[in-house]
């Protein structure tokens, strides 16, 4: 009892020792403010990951991928390498887009002429603006236009609507984003969606490396060098290292390269070309009014 006793005390003086003279001769920097921490580990459970270290694990979790074979999702080495001097060299090197200048000349010209042939109705610009777009980027890819009709009829309005949700579908969260054990439960269905969307995107690259691949068979084909569309510069190179460029690594450069281009920036492009047209119709009413008029 005694000892127990002693050593309370003991404890207790050193404890005022310490909170009176020892405590006090510390030096308090004027710090930020900070979250509390925890006692002994501090702020450690807020240290986070490197960002690229978490998109890195982030991406091995989706399905919407090609095995990882796509410049924008395979890991660094000699395959990345080999994709990334494919895209600088045989698909985006200067001499090339401007040998496909004539492509978007010509699908201008498709579209003033569809524009001209609905001059007496209501017309959707957006819609024109992306046909247009899709339809370069088919002739840079497969070497054909993808929609040749009326813009405004329903067969194309739904096929406009079908390459939206399969290119550039609508991202919605789910709650098995934010309670991963709702995923055994396939709550929502969401990864069947994402699952039916890729098998859907994929059937349409794979026949268009099919079509493309007959086309090439054919002895009838006499296009320059410069204006074969992505996929026969793939198939070319196919034929001298088939290891090296499958049909899925064929399919991941054309999903990535012309969706990057195209799709994601459609809307924004649609945007612009709309504004565009706006201002031109206001300057030419402007210069259309007589002065006097014009200073009301």
């Amino acid at each position: 009892m005694e000892v127990s006793y002693y050593l309370v005390l003991v404890t207790s003086f050193l404890f005022l020792i310490h909170k009176l003279f020892i405590r006090n001769r510390v030096v308090r920097r004027n710090l930020p403010p900070s979250p509390p921490g925890l006692p002994i580990i501090g702020h450690y459970h807020l240290l986070k990951r490197p960002v690229h270290l978490t998109l890195l694990d982030l991406s091995k979790k989706k399905i919407a991928e090609y095995d990882f074979t796509t410049l924008v999702t395979c890991p660094y080495g000699h395959h990345w390498r080999n994709l990334r001097r494919l895209t600088a060299i045989e698909i985006f090197s200067s001499a090339r887009i401007q040998g496909t200048s004539s492509i978007r000349a010509e699908e201008i010209h498709f579209l003033v002429k569809q524009l001209f042939k609905s001059s007496f109705r209501e017309v959707e610009i957006e819609s024109f603006f992306y046909i247009l777009t899709f339809n370069i980027m088919m002739k840079l890819v497969a070497g054909h236009r993808y929609l040749d009709d009326d813009v405004h009829s329903d067969n194309n309005r739904g096929i406009i609507n079908d390459l939206k949700q399969m290119f550039n579908p609508t991202v919605n969260l789910s709650w098995s984003d934010h309670f991963p054990i709702l995923r055994w439960l396939t709550f929502q269905g969401a990864d069947k969606r994402i699952l039916k969307t890729h098998v859907e995107k994929d059937d349409f690259l794979q026949a268009l490396v099919d079509m493309r691949r007959r086309v090439v068979s054919s002895p009838s084909i006499t296009d320059g060098e410069r204006k074969r569309p992505i996929i026969d510069v793939m198939l070319s190179l196919q034929e001298s290292e088939p290891d090296c460029y499958t049909d899925e690594i064929i399919e991941g450069i054309i999903i990535v390269k012309p969706r990057e281009i195209c799709f994601h920036l459609l809307e924004m492009i649609c945007i612009l070309c709309k504004y565009e047209l706006v201002v031109s119709c206001i300057y030419v009413l402007e210069m259309s009014i007589p002065t006097e008029f014009a200073r009301i």
